[in-house]
């Protein structure tokens, strides 16, 4: 009986181990502490906006999301950041992302990381491959624009997979108010 009660609170106690990174403050004000104005916004997904964004990252459950803005003076929205939940090979992550008002990538963190094996897509060299890059100009995935993290090619993936989805959501919601 101990025995089992032993494997059970091993693997109870596992999501507790996440490294966070950064919070999600910290990344904000990174990226939007020189804006005069900041707001936020949350949006619903629908089952048709479920759709199409499954069908850019598979494992996307996402039924909200929430994007902070920096405005200028003239109440003109110059950059929109949002944080978004991602599965990982060993868990949950979190991935911080900023565009520009064309809809490029223009910052990326990793806020919260749970990966043990995938370490190296921590990395800057990694993750800098993603600013410029939109879901509709260009193929952000392993392999394709981005190169893959040898040694950590899931990680590498679900980390392309949540940045595709921010660049659907910021086409889907944000693009339109611009």
């Amino acid at each position: 009986m101990f025995r089992y009660i032993g494997v059970l609170l091993i693997f109870l106690s596992l999501p507790v181990l996440a490294e966070q990174l950064m919070s999600k403050k910290s990344f904000l004000k990174n990226n939007l502490s020189s804006y005069k104005k900041l707001t936020q916004e949350k949006f619903k997904v629908d089952g048709k906006q479920k759709e199409r964004m499954q069908a850019l990252a598979e494992n996307a459950e996402d039924s909200s999301v929430a994007f902070y803005f920096g405005k200028s003076d003239e109440d003109k929205i110059e950059s929109a950041c949002t944080v978004i939940p991602q599965r990982g090979k060993e868990g949950p992550m979190q991935i911080g992302v900023c565009f520009s008002r064309e809809g490029l990538v223009s910052a990326i963190e990793l806020l919260e990381f749970n990966e043990d094996r995938g370490q190296k897509a921590k990395e800057r060299g990694f993750l800098d491959q993603f600013i410029g890059k939109s879901h509709s100009k260009n193929k952000v995935y392993p392999g394709q624009e981005i190169h893959g993290v040898s040694g950590a090619t899931y990680t590498s993936e679900y980390i392309s997979e949540g940045v595709r989805k921010a660049s659907y959501f910021f086409s889907e919601f944000v693009k339109e108010k611009l």
